[in-house]
């Protein structure tokens, strides 16, 4: 069974965790505040957005999904979360020497430029406008970089 490191372990990241848990995989959820994680899921109290916090990693992981969500609809809210946080977890990972088999990153179709019904698939550029969207796929393009093998969910 997976050691599995769900960051940003929110509504869907519980959810998931819960349901890879009764699977019989090991799963630990990052969060500020972990308390009240439902049962299964192993706490890492953490911050994304705070490189000091993310010293403390489970050993030896074969898979991480990144979950996490901005604190509000702004600029730095977005930045924060999904490139300065990805950017932390990534050089955590990697300053662990993590033998990742996946790295699985919870994105959104605001990636896309495209928003008056045009069709969207998976060979439409991803040039988002907006600073959500921008943030975002800086977030993927960095996984993208790093030295394990990433999915990306556009959600």
């Amino acid at each position: 069974m997976a050691r599995i490191l769900i960051a940003g372990c929110g509504d869907v990241g519980a959810t998931l965790g819960q349901s890879l848990s009764a699977a019989g995989h090991t799963v630990w959820g990052l969060k500020r505040q972990p308390a009240g994680l439902p049962p299964g899921i192993q706490p890492v109290a953490a911050d994304l957005t705070d490189p000091a916090t993310l010293t403390a990693l489970p050993p030896e992981l074969d898979a991480v999904v990144y979950s996490a969500a901005a604190s509000g609809f702004s600029a730095a809210a977005y930045q924060a979360a999904y490139v300065d946080g990805v950017r932390h977890l990534v050089a955590a990972l990697h300053a662990t020497g993590q033998p990742l088999q996946r790295f699985l990153f919870t994105s959104s179709t605001s990636v896309y430029a495209q928003h008056q019904g045009e069709w969207v698939d998976e060979d439409s550029p991803a040039e988002a406008e907006s600073f959500s969207g921008r943030c975002i796929r800086e977030g993927e393009r960095l996984l993208a970089a790093s030295a394990w093998p990433t999915t990306t969910i556009r959600f």
